[in-house]
């Protein structure tokens, strides 16, 4: 049998037919079209997933920027983010890049051409592989609160930068929002003091007396013939709401004449403006009770009424545009009413959070300094630095608490210990920010509008 077996197989290598060899030819050609098919296609699938990948982080990144700059050209700005995550050995293939706006969506596709291998062999030289992807961008529901230092050393560029800031922020959540009603904001300007409003004066849970008017009989020495000589500017070192500044003040001579022993009456006018202090502790740092009512300042005055929430972007940008500098730097208030803001409970009820709806709840606490007084019985007039930051702690963390995210921003702020204060206070993720000049307050506002617009691919 082997040697029948050998003689076939000799049969067979030296036919000259012309049958077998074509056939076998053939059959080394599938062959290595097999192996080539197999090798592009290998390439083919590679090519196609770091595309797909690239394409989908880069339409991410477009969208964000659409959500805050709706003047941005879109198609530079996905082709730089897709040529930064593409390796080098792709982007050389890529074809065409085609980018589109429709509402809140951006839909980006690429083509590549992949030159091929073994595929030539059959008069293929190149295959395209397209990638495509779509990204939508949005707030969801969300309220904001702007809780903002307004005291005096925020005085000249320093106001006016957080002006600029606060008001890009809310454009940018404007802009991104599917809906109207799906962005709330309000403001909270705070210094020594919130100003909750005149027309809150008869509320439930304000405690503050009426205006009223006494006559005050006074004697003593007054001097009609004084006179002030010799007066010049004097510049020196001074603190103004616990900040290290340079002030510069006149200086006189002063000569007083003789004393003229005289009475008067006067009439005195008491006057509430809005200016509200915290309530006794616990309650300083709560939401809630408020059958033991917040107490008025009067004869105080303080800085524009707060915002409560509202749809109204021109309502807002104007009250942030009211905004005056003065006075000292409490910073628990503006926690406080940022929260109060966000409640939906009493004093203000404007929030949705609390029922069936998902709300996301933000606070951004933006200061330039420390806390320049503390709470006394009948106002803010202790310099307890120390009680009001642990009074800072306290109430942030009831907030956080309560669900609310909080951001908080140190605005050329270079003691210490009051940064610490805000990074603790800030919930965690990334949200403190330490802005050292004008440029880095703008951007860190920027940064908080970027992490608020929600993105995800919608293919």
């Amino acid at each position: 049998m082997f040697f029948r077996k050998h003689a076939i197989l000799k049969e067979f290598l030296a036919t000259r037919s012309g049958a077998i060899a074509p056939l076998f030819a053939l059959s080394i050609l599938a062959m290595a079209g097999a192996v080539g098919l197999v090798v592009d296609g290998a390439r083919m699938y590679s090519l196609k997933s770091h595309l797909q990948n690239s394409v989908d982080a880069a339409v991410l990144a477009t969208a964000r920027r659409a959500a805050i700059d709706p003047s941005a050209d879109l198609t530079n700005v996905f082709t730089s983010f897709f040529n930064a995550s593409t390796p080098a050995e792709h982007s050389s293939v890529i074809g065409s890049i085609s980018v589109t706006k429709r509402g809140n969506l951006i839909d980006a596709s690429v083509r590549a051409d992949l030159p091929t291998t073994f595929m030539q062999l059959f008069g293929t030289s190149s295959v395209a592989i397209p990638a495509s992807s779509s990204a939508e961008f949005g707030t969801g529901d969300l309220e904001l609160v702007l809780a903002l230092d307004n005291t005096a050393s925020m005085a000249g560029s320093k106001i006016d930068t957080l002006k600029s800031a606060a008001k890009s922020l809310v454009d940018t959540l404007s802009r991104a929002a599917t809906t109207p009603d799906k962005l709330r904001v309000g403001i909270v300007p705070f210094s020594k003091y919130v100003n909750v409003g005149l027309s809150n004066r008869s509320a439930s849970w304000l405690d503050v007396a009426n205006d009223w008017t006494e006559t005050i009989n006074w004697c003593g020495n007054t001097y009609p013939n004084e006179r002030y000589t010799n007066c010049r500017n004097v510049t020196q070192a001074c603190t103004i709401d616990g900040v290290p500044s340079s002030c510069t003040s006149q200086s006189c001579d002063y000569i007083p004449g003789p004393a003229v022993y005289q009475c008067q009456s006067y009439q005195a006018q008491h006057t509430w403006n809005g200016c509200v202090y915290s309530r006794s502790s616990p309650l300083n740092v709560t939401d809630g009770s408020y059958s033991s009512r917040i107490p008025g300042m009067m004869d105080e005055w303080c800085s524009q009424p707060l915002t409560p929430l509202t749809t109204d972007r021109e309502k807002v940008r104007d009250a942030i545009e009211a905004m005056t500098p003065s006075g000292d730097t409490y910073i628990p208030e503006g926690v406080m009413w940022g929260w109060r803001l966000l409640s939906p409970q009493a004093p203000f009820d404007e929030s949705r959070s609390g029922g069936s709806q998902r709300v996301g709840r933000y606070l951004v606490l933006m200061t330039d300094g420390v806390n320049s007084v503390s709470p006394t019985p009948t106002g803010h007039d202790g310099n307890d630095t120390t009680a009001a930051n642990q009074l800072t702690l306290d109430a942030c963390n009831n907030a956080k608490a309560d669900g609310i995210t909080i951001m908080a921003v140190a605005f050329q702020v270079t003691d210490t210990t009051i940064k610490n204060v805000l990074q603790t206070c800030a919930s965690s993720g990334g949200f403190f920010y330490d802005a050292a000049d004008s440029s880095q307050l703008i951007a860190s506002f920027d940064s908080i509008g970027q992490q608020l617009v929600n993105l995800r691919i919608k293919k």
